[in-house]
Order: structure tokens, then sequence, then C-alpha cells
């Protein structure tokens, strides 16, 4: 995984590890594979184990001490995108969502920031071979009983778009009505074991017999 952090001791943001491609070095030292399943992590609001210490202005993870690094929901949220880390992690995210062959997963996010929800319709206009998946319990109409809704496909312009370009025939595009936990159990397991994998497998079955 790449998150934009060191792997030093404490893990310090930069966001040039965003450009960085962890590779295996063969034995002869002149070839290189990239290492398989690595994927790239954008917290774009921050996290709440991230850390900015003053006066360098350094923001790391796991330490205490320092000021959290973290966009809450209220009305500043807009004016603090535009300031450090959040500024270069979004430029980060919209270089990535416009290389060929990209999958998007979004997670629990409501496509209700327009800084974030623009980038991500624009690649969908422009990227003709990214795939995106968005992954949210209330996508389509619900009924709780007592309170209802009419879902956010009609009530939100940019995931209304994606529903009819979705029904429209376009591929590129999957909209699941759930919540994390159920769409972890729909996601395939297709990445094929490495040989190193398979190698460690067997020692372990043998060790266990």
């Amino acid at each position: 995984m790449v998150d934009g952090f060191s792997h030093t001791v404490p893990p310090t943001f930069d966001a040039i590890h965003f450009s960085y491609e962890t590779v295996r070095r063969h034995g002869d030292g002149d070839s290189f594979d990239p290492i398989p399943n690595c994927f790239h992590l954008y917290k774009l609001h921050g996290s709440v184990d991230w850390q900015r210490h003053e006066p360098s202005g350094e923001i790391t993870k796991w330490m205490t001490g320092g000021k959290p690094v973290l966009i809450y929901p209220r009305n500043s949220k807009y004016e603090l995108a535009f300031e450090q880390p959040y500024l270069e992690m979004i430029g980060a995210f919209q270089l990535a969502v416009r290389q060929p062959d990209t999958g998007l997963l979004v997670v629990g996010f409501g496509f209700n920031d327009n800084h974030l929800a623009e980038p991500i319709m624009s690649a969908i206009r422009s990227n003709l071979s990214m795939k995106i998946v968005v992954v949210s319990p209330n996508l389509a109409p619900w009924n709780s009983g007592e309170n209802q809704g009419p879902g956010e496909c009609l009530s939100n312009k940019y995931l209304g778009r994606l529903k009819s370009l979705a029904s429209a025939g376009d591929a590129r595009l999957t909209l699941l009505n759930c919540g994390f936990e159920e769409m972890v159990q729909f996601a395939p397991d297709i990445a094929a074991e490495t040989d190193l994998e398979r190698h460690v497998a067997r020692l372990r079955s043998i060790g266990a017999a």
C-alpha cells in the first residue's frame, strides 16, 4: 500500500511517495518487477492518526504531541482543502485517476464535495480505460420504518449522472447499494499467487504435517 508516507520511523508524509514504485530486484541486479497487489490509498480529508508537528510543519503517523490533521464536516472544510497536505493529496489523486487502466474504489463518499467529485467526473469523461466502483448503503431509495428517503442517486447530481451512465451501458461503472462489510463479500479474490507466495505456502504445509 502507498499512502504518501515514508517507510521511516515515524512515517512522514510527502506526496512524492505516490510517484515511487515498489519493486522486487532480481538476482542479476539489473531487472525489477513491481510488487503485486500494491494499491494507492488517498485520504483526501486527512486521518485521525495523522499529526502535524510545529514549527517544522512535518506530518507523521502514530505520534502524539502534534496537531490533528483532519478536515471536519463544517463550513470551512472547502477552504481547508486548499491547505497542505490536502492540496498535495488531491493533486496526486487527480494525476492517478487520469492514468490508463486505473481502478477507483470509492467507499463512504457521498459526492457532496464538489472539489472531490468534479475531478472524478472529469476523469470518467476523459479516461476511457478507468473503472470505478462506488459503494454506499443509501444509493437506492430506502425505508427504515418511520423514516424513508429517495436514495442518493436521486438526491445527488453526481451520483445521478453515474447511475444514468451505468444504465446506458457504461461498463466502466459499478454502483453497489451496500456498506463496506457487505461489499467485501462481493470482491473477487482474483490476484494470482506469486512464486514466492506458493513457496511459502508449501513450506508452511510441510511444517504443519
